[in-house]
């Protein structure tokens, strides 16, 4: 009756989860069960309480993303929501698991009692229940934003069976437990106890024809080399292109780096509900994510729903603050506490802003491409608001209070390690550099600069733009690649 007992909480722990979770274990295997509890030894009640510190230790995990998860939501306002669903979630889930009883069949009379004394104790949970209405929610999100833990059945079987009172088994099930010859203690325990454990059956997690195990602990949430990459675009030297335009153009780097191994997560768009994604979801994977990130997009509700728009006609510190949330969303999906930033041109002065407004702590590296660190100048200055946005052209002047504030020796990045690769072979105007941005304008006194030697043709063919054309410039890849491996 003890291991009866045990069977059924296991199973209805794993019919919860995956009532709830989505997460269906099928551990618990009632026929072999059925048969084992004719013939109960230490062993087999091990593997009973095994799984209870197994299926505790999973909640655990769940609960943790879903009070992350419950930060982007007024919780107090959805309790009665929350409880509501539990309760038909839990019903749910003893119906499962009285189905799977009644449903069984079995070879001898032995079993057959067995198999009755099981029935039996699963109807003891089962009512009816209804369907629930979830307004505006969907179901996934309210059953990623419960919080799940052993009911009070399971508790108080595994704290009496399998940690500190002892219990001899034989005491129970006389000669039908298969004991060996050795002595047994007077008060031995109903699980032993002796530091035996169940082995982890992990999930796996498949990426480019080659299974892992799925990353799942904090030394893999703070692996440097697992951080996710986020490509930041730069300025938009025509406004009526798309943003996809500007995003292009890091479509060769980015599937260079899906052959050295990083899952190509497309394209991030700006998303103010969270539950599009589990959390950690993209993060679980054993190898790193490079994404590409638009400051000109926007997320806002509207009517019920949310909705994405282009504005592309602001100032540098508002498209940092877009960039704050990109970074945020990403570090959400993956479970990572870092990003590593690579921006071409404006988008290094976007990505370097946030950091002096937000801090760096969430940017474990940025490499910038063509950055106009110190602004730009003559003929680029001149041209700029003809063809892009006036608000970006005069943020990015050598002299606008814009470049001064962003250049102040006492609010250098603390954390992240800069990086800065730098056209040259340009003339421009008498200056060396990429045909847009002159050499001692892209410098900067505390990063770790590289140079990349090429040629401009007239204006369509230049520099600063083709430096990201990894064909024709090999070197910019092979410079990005070392540093992304340092």
């Amino acid at each position: 009756m003890i291991y009866l007992n045990g069977t059924y909480y296991n199973m209805l722990e794993e019919s919860k989860l995956c009532a709830i979770k989505e997460d269906c274990l099928n551990k618990t295997n009632l026929p072999v069960s059925i048969k084992d509890s004719l013939a109960v030894n230490d062993a087999k009640s091990n593997g009973l309480c095994g799984f209870f510190q197994y299926i505790n230790k999973t909640y655990k995990q769940y609960n943790n993303k879903s009070e992350e998860m419950g930060k982007n939501y007024e919780i107090d306002k959805l309790q009665n929501l929350l409880e509501t669903a539990k309760k038909e979630r839990l019903h749910f889930a003893a119906k499962k698991a009285y189905e799977k009883a009644v449903n069984l069949s079995v070879d001898s009379k032995e079993e057959n009692n067995s198999l009755g004394i099981f029935i039996n104790m699963s109807m003891t949970n089962l009512s009816a229940y209804e369907e629930i209405n979830y307004g505006d929610f969907s179901k996934k999100e309210i059953m990623s934003l419960m919080q799940i833990e052993l009911s009070n059945e399971s508790l108080q079987y595994y704290e009496r069976y399998c940690e500190d009172q002892e219990i001899n088994i034989s005491e129970y099930y006389e000669k039908k437990i298969d004991l060996n010859t050795a002595e047994m203690p007077k008060k031995g325990n109903f699980s032993s106890r002796i530091n035996i454990a169940l082995s982890e059956n992990y999930p796996l997690c498949c990426v480019f024809g080659e299974c892992k195990k799925c990353c799942m602990k904090d030394e893999c949430k703070n692996d440097a080399l697992l951080y996710p990459v986020l490509f930041l675009h730069g300025h938009s030297f025509n406004r009526d292109n798309n943003p996809d335009f500007s995003l292009d153009a890091f479509n060769k780097l980015q599937a260079k780096l899906e052959e050295d191994g990083y899952i190509s997560a497309g394209t991030i768009t700006p998303i103010s509900n969270y539950s599009e994604v589990d959390y950690g979801n993209w993060g679980l994977s054993s190898n790193p994510l490079s994404l590409k990130g638009s400051y000109y997009l926007v997320s806002y509700y509207n009517v019920s729903s949310y909705s994405i728009a282009t504005r592309k006609s602001e100032n540098i510190e508002v498209y940092a603050i877009r960039l704050k949330e990109m970074i945020d969303l990403v570090k959400f999906r993956t479970a990572k506490d870092k990003v590593i930033l690579i921006t071409h041109s404006m988008g290094s002065l976007v990505a370097r802003s946030y950091m002096q407004i937000f801090g760096d702590s969430s940017v474990y590296k940025i490499v910038m491409v063509a950055a106009p660190n110190k602004g730009i100048s003559g003929t680029t200055s001149s041209y700029c608001p003809i063809l892009g946005e006036k608000k970006e052209c005069e943020d990015m002047l050598e002299d606008s209070i814009f470049i001064k504030k962003l250049n102040d020796p006492l609010k250098v990045p603390k954390h992240a390690k800069i990086y800065n690769i730098i056209g040259v072979g340009c003339d421009m105007e008498g200056k060396n550099g990429d045909g847009v941005v002159t050499k001692e304008n892209a410098e900067l006194e505390y990063s770790e600069n590289y140079y990349i030697n090429g040629t401009c043709s007239g204006f369509s063919e230049i520099l600063h733009t083709q430096i990201l054309d990894i064909e024709k410039y090999p070197k910019t890849y092979s410079i990005v690649r070392t540093i992304l491996k340092q």
